[in-house]
């Protein structure tokens, strides 16, 4: 198991939010291709969540265009997105 596997498991919503979040600012750090659609699997309702995913999902561009089409399925609504983000 590679610490890649490890950190994506714990993005899950079914760990406590502050695990998540710190794998998931580990997690960021990592450039592949299965890292963007990962982190909207794991979007769920809480905000420190949202604020660590969408800090980075906007830190590459190829993850900005994983989350524009997030946005536009339906899968990340942009009420979740504050009104900062919103304007990036």
């Amino acid at each position: 198991t590679t610490a890649r596997t490890v950190l994506l498991e714990l993005i899950k919503p079914v760990h406590d939010a502050r695990v998540r979040v710190q794998a998931l600012r580990a997690l960021s750090s990592f450039n592949k291709p299965e890292i963007a659609p990962a982190i909207v699997a794991a979007w769920d309702n809480d905000d420190e969540y949202q604020r660590a995913a969408l800090q980075a999902m906007l830190s590459q561009p190829e993850r900005v265009l994983v989350l524009i089409a997030a946005l536009e399925s339906g899968t990340i609504k942009p009420a979740d997105l504050d009104s900062n983000r919103r304007q990036q």
